[in-house]
C-alpha cells in the first residue's frame, strides 16, 4: 500500500512540474512571429512581421544578414519556392531590439515562377521560419514559425472595378461582374474559414455586405475574401481582395 501511494506521489507531481513548465512556457512566449500574404496577378506579396508583446526590450540576433526563410508548397507538398534560394548572405551576427509593442516588418514578393515557368492554379501553403535568438531576456521564448496559404488563378478577367469600405468585421464590397458564370466568395484569414461558400446575385454591378463576427477577427492577421465563379461544378477565375489588415 505504501509502494502504491508512493508512486501515485510521484506521479502527481510530474504531472504537476509539466502543467508548471507549461504555463512557464506560455507565459514567456513574449514575441509573436506571422505571415500574410496577397495574391495579385503577377506576384505573390508576403508580409512578415514579429511583434513584441512583453513590457520589457527585447534584443534578437541572428548569425547571418538572412533574417528569415520562406518555402512555398503546392497541394501535394512539392516545394515550389523558396527564398534563399540562389542568393548569398553576409555571415555576420546581426542584432534587432524591439521595444516594448514595438514591431519589425518585411516584404517579399514572388513571381510564380518555377525554373522558369508560372506555376500551376491551386492552393498553395507558405511556410515562413525566423532565424533568429533571443539575447535578451535570457530564456525568453519565441514564436519561430508562421503559416499561411493563398489560392492562384490566371484569369481574373470578369471581375473588375473591385472595391472594399469598412472595417472591424463589417465590410462593403462592390465590382462588376461580366462573365455568365455563377459568382460566389469565402471569407478566410488564411488558417480559418470565416464565412462559408456565399452565392452573389447575377448582377452585371453588385454590392455584397459582409459581416464576421468580431470574436473571429485575427488579432494579428489579413482578411480576405476570395471571389471565384464555379463552372462545371469547379471553382474557377479566383479574385483575392484584401478586406483589412489587423
Amino acid at each position: 500500500m505504501l509502494h502504491l501511494l508512493l508512486g501515485l506521489t510521484i506521479m502527481m507531481n510530474h504531472l504537476l512540474l509539466g502543467q508548471v513548465e507549461m504555463e512557464a512556457n506560455q507565459t514567456n512566449m513574449i514575441l509573436q512571429f506571422s505571415v500574410h500574404t496577397v495574391a495579385n496577378a503577377d506576384e505573390l506579396k508576403i508580409d512578415l512581421e514579429i511583434e513584441n508583446l512583453s513590457n520589457d526590450p527585447v534584443t534578437l540576433q541572428f548569425s547571418s544578414s538572412q533574417k528569415y526563410e520562406i518555402i512555398i508548397e503546392d497541394e501535394n507538398g512539392n516545394r515550389v519556392y523558396t527564398f534563399s534560394e540562389g542568393k548569398a548572405f553576409l555571415q555576420v551576427l546581426q542584432n534587432l531590439e524591439l521595444q516594448p509593442g514595438e514591431s519589425k516588418q518585411w516584404q517579399e514578393t514572388w513571381d510564380y515562377q518555377q525554373a522558369g515557368k508560372r506555376v500551376q492554379d491551386g492552393k498553395y501553403q507558405v511556410n515562413a521560419e525566423l532565424l533568429a535568438e533571443v539575447l535578451k531576456p535570457h530564456g525568453a521564448a519565441i514564436e519561430k514559425s508562421a503559416t499561411t496559404s493563398f489560392q492562384l488563378t490566371s484569369d481574373r478577367s470578369s471581375l473588375s472595378n473591385m472595391k472594399v469600405e469598412g472595417r472591424d468585421g463589417s465590410y462593403k464590397v462592390t465590382g462588376v461582374h461580366s462573365s455568365p458564370n455563377p459568382l460566389y466568395y469565402v471569407v478566410e484569414d488564411g488558417h480559418h474559414l470565416l464565412i462559408k461558400e456565399t452565392p452573389i446575385e447575377k448582377n452585371q454591378s453588385f454590392t455584397v455586405q459582409i459581416e464576421v463576427d468580431k470574436n473571429n477577427l485575427p488579432k494579428n492577421g489579413t482578411l480576405i475574401a476570395y471571389f471565384y465563379e464555379k463552372e462545371n461544378g469547379k471553382m474557377i477565375n479566383t479574385y483575392p481582395l484584401l478586406l483589412e489588415k489587423f
